[in-house]
């Protein structure tokens, strides 16, 4: 796990030292990303350049260090990430050749096998999760490419003669090469969702790699061009799995195969155990295959409402694990959700408790599984079938709703909340606390929606206000964010809408917080459920078996009631929900006042401050819980006004 940064500045003429010194700057930037060490390369005849900030996990001499060259030359990497099956692939050039090997560096075996097997083909060979700029001297070629679900961040820029990638956008904003002017078509799928789609970024002319995806660009003659495009990874369905018992057998094997890969580093490793099913059956693979007692992480919180420190405790005492509930308090949550911006590197609005955890465990080990990925691979957020069972009442009755939704403004608000809760409260999948006309906002896009994931995607957005608080020269130049993702061969409904989560949220929230919140403490995070093999079964298994007798993910619950006792298993489904809303009203109450309406956010021109004011009155009258809009305004703000003293 590192930081990645390099430039291409040739219409700028500059000196090897001047791109030295662009270096530096953006190595600095990402320090966090990489602690124990840095280095840098800069071709004289290009002015192309990198440099590397290393969190040492595999190989922890100097053999590891990085940008790395081939042994015979030609290639320079500069690498983020792990490669999990690097032994197997090591062994499989070894079959074919002797080979001199400098160290155990899994980036190493990764550039071998892309010298010696063509980059193609290494990028299907290769299990892990990564981020990488790869210079072919003898193409004169830049290759930057990210991993499959996109665990790893990669921004990169393209302008005028000057090129550069980064891991962070602040490494980016410290090149000084172009202008970082924000993006205000963003703002609308901000307001919307709480993050920014791939490959937008905050940035005007700052893109994101898409997951799973080839960018290569030509070097010839001084300049980049735009680039070829080539996806190395698709999500598709693959051979119908409707037997329980294969299902079951197969996630056994893949699961305990990735987490044996995972598992493996040359240093102190733990496991995230919240007591829920995705965390315990993780915690259950890496401890049966361990001689030693698990390191195993969980909070406490004294707030009894998520705490799931208890469930946890119990999970860890079957297993045997060496356990750590780790106490936070309600002070310390706030102090942290109030410093959030500080960790990313645009405006991000999902909160959770996962910064102070990752704070408290990378003092104890450098690296840790987690249970990331099973809810967007297995179904296994109730919402799904919730939005799936509107969808299928929609189109039943659409001809006749389709009018009466259009008539009912002249509807008294009790009426209209009733029709709704026949609706089962999915207008929106938000909470009834919206405004009913906001509700019925969203109705009325939903029905124009021909296709499930589209139908999926107006069902994620916040109804109201979103777009209405944004002032009215940015509100004319908002980009259109639809259901583009779709997976190849899904047969129903759940299939649709697991595969907009897998290349949406996956990547652009879920992914986005794990990656931050542990890279700010020089932590690594892995997901073992995110391994190909895994990945594949999921895609390949009956939507019907995914959520038989009305239980989401239910394979992994079936597989887990195999490893321990029922009873520790069957209980609500929690998470890191915090609760936002009361502490905007009461301990946040002064601080998100002086922060929505600080001169510095107030004179911005993106929003309606009028529109915001009446937002929070609503808000803290305790009418409606109007918190998640609120939290954007708020991660907004304080992102502009973090990075206003950045340069």
């Amino acid at each position: 796990m590192c930081g990645i940064a390099g430039v291409f500045a040739p219409g700028m003429k500059i000196s090897e030292d001047g791109v030295g010194e662009i270096l530096s700057r953006m190595a600095g930037a990402m320090s966090h990303r990489g602690p124990d060490a840095e280095g840098f390369w800069i071709e004289k005849r290009t002015g192309l350049g990198f440099c590397h900030r290393r969190l040492s996990i595999v190989d922890l001499s100097e053999t590891g260090s990085q940008p790395m060259h081939s042994h015979d030359s030609r290639l320079v990497i500069c690498f983020n990430g792990e490669i999990y099956n690097h032994k197997l692939l090591r062994r499989e050039l070894e079959d074919r050749e002797p080979i001199a090997w400098r160290g155990t560096s899994d980036t190493e075996v990764f550039l071998e096998y892309i010298s010696r097997c063509g980059l193609h083909k290494a990028l299907e060979a290769a299990s892990g999760f990564f981020a990488f700029a790869l210079y072919d001297r003898q193409n004169r070629a830049l290759h930057l490419a990210r991993d499959r679900f996109g665990e790893k961040p990669l921004y990169y820029f393209n302008k005028t003669g000057r090129f550069g990638f980064a891991s962070d956008l602040r490494c980016i904003k410290k090149s000084r090469l172009i202008d970082c002017e924000i993006d205000p078509s963003v703002l609308s799928e901000y307001m919307a969702f709480g993050y920014i789609h791939a490959p937008n970024s905050i940035y005007r002319d700052v893109r994101k790699v898409l997951p799973g995806t080839l960018l290569t660009f030509g070097v010839a003659d001084g300049l980049v061009g735009d680039p070829d495009e080539t996806k190395f990874f698709t999500h598709s369905y693959g051979t119908e799995i409707k037997s329980v018992d294969e299902a079951l057998e197969r996630l056994d094997a893949a699961l305990s195969r990735a987490v044996s890969m995972q598992g493996e580093s040359d240093v102190p490793m733990g496991c995230y155990l919240s007591g829920g099913v995705d965390s315990s059956l993780v915690a259950y693979y890496m401890q049966s295959q361990s001689p030693a007692p698990v390191k195993t992480f969980t909070a406490k919180f004294d707030v009894s409402a998520f705490d799931e420190s208890y469930y946890a405790s119990q999970v860890s005492a079957f297993l045997g694990t060496d356990h750590q509930a780790i106490v936070v308090t309600e002070g310390e949550i706030i102090k942290a959700l109030m410093a959030g911006q500080q960790i990313y590197d645009e405006p991000f609005s999902d909160s959770s408790a996962l910064r102070v955890l990752a704070q408290h465990t990378a003092s104890q080990v450098t690296c840790v599984l987690s249970g990331d990925g099973a809810d967007e691979m297995f179904g296994g957020y109730s919402g799904y079938w919730q939005v799936r069972g509107l969808y299928e009442r929609l189109n039943r009755y659409k001809s006749v709703l389709k009018p009466l939704i259009n008539a009912s403004n002249m509807l008294p608000d009790w009426l209209v909340d009733r029709a709704l809760v026949w609706l089962k409260s999915a207008a929106t999948g938000k909470s009834f606390s919206i405004p009913p006309s906001a509700r019925l906002a969203a109705l009325v896009r939903s029905l124009a929606v021909a296709d499930e994931a589209g139908f999926f995607v107006e069902m994620k957005k916040l109804a109201w206000p979103g777009e209405a608080l944004l002032s009215g020269d940015i509100r004319s130049s908002q980009s259109k964010i639809g259901a583009q993702n779709k997976l190849d061969g899904a047969r129903e409904f759940i299939e649709h809408i697991s595969a907009y989560e897998q290349q949406d949220y996956l990547p652009n929230d879920i992914l986005v917080k794990s990656d931050r919140t542990s890279m700010a403490f020089g932590l690594e995070s892995r997901a073992p459920i995110l391994d190909p093999d895994v990945a594949s079964l999921a895609q390949s298994i009956d939507a019907s078996i995914k959520g038989a007798n009305g239980v989401p993910k239910w394979p992994l619950k079936q597989l887990l009631y195999q490893k321990v006792p029922r009873a520790l298993v069957d209980r609500p489904k929690m998470g890191f929900n915090l609760p936002i809303a009361d502490w905007l009203r009461n301990e946040m109450r002064e601080w998100c006042g002086e922060v929505l309406f600080a001169e510095s956010s107030g004179g911005d021109g993106y929003f309606d401050h009028k529109a915001v004011e009446h937002v929070l009155h609503l808000h803290q009258s305790g009418k409606f819980d109007l918190s998640p809009i609120i939290w954007r305004l708020i991660s907004f703000a304080e992102w502009k006004a973090r990075t206003a003293y950045e340069n």
